[in-house]
């Protein structure tokens, strides 16, 4: 289960998020946590949204080298384990991002 507002507290590599970057300038900071009541409203009042896929997730975000080719297939992400479904890292973000 996701932490509550972990995507502002702190980076999945486990370096400082931007909620304590702000606070360490000396600026006010509220984080509010996000949870699946919100999708539930949502869907209420605007009708289904949807969403992407745990493969999309990774493409896109988390396991960026293995769906590249070319000079690009050796980058790397800040990402730690194995940024895949199962692994902490991943599912609590995408427990913060996506409706379960």
């Amino acid at each position: 289960m996701a932490r509550p507002a972990s995507g502002w507290i702190s980076t999945p590599d486990g370096r400082d998020g931007w909620a304590t970057y702000f606070l360490r300038k000396g600026d006010a900071v509220y984080v509010v946590d996000q949870s699946g009541a919100a999708f539930r409203l949502i869907n209420d009042v605007y009708g289904p949204t949807s969403t992407q896929s745990r493969e999309y997730v990774m493409q896109r975000f988390t396991t960026v080298e293995k769906y590249i080719s070319g000079r690009r297939r050796n980058c790397t992400t800040k990402w730690p384990g194995t940024a895949e479904p199962g692994h902490s890292a991943f599912d609590d973000y995408f427990a913060s991002k996506f409706p379960g």
